[in-house]
């Protein structure tokens, strides 16, 4: 349950994002320090 809270209070912190040439969600707090960084899980 940690991780949960943890996840939903750095999103909450996210200002700008940006998607990479790699398709990886990079998410930045107000300072441009990234938060965050999410990737495509493989399909089924």
């Amino acid at each position: 349950m940690d991780k949960e809270q943890r996840f939903h209070a750095a999103l909450q912190k996210a200002r700008p994002f940006k998607i990479d040439e790699n398709d990886l969600l990079h998410f930045f707090d107000a300072d441009g320090n990234q938060i965050l960084r999410m990737s495509r899980m493989a399909e089924k």
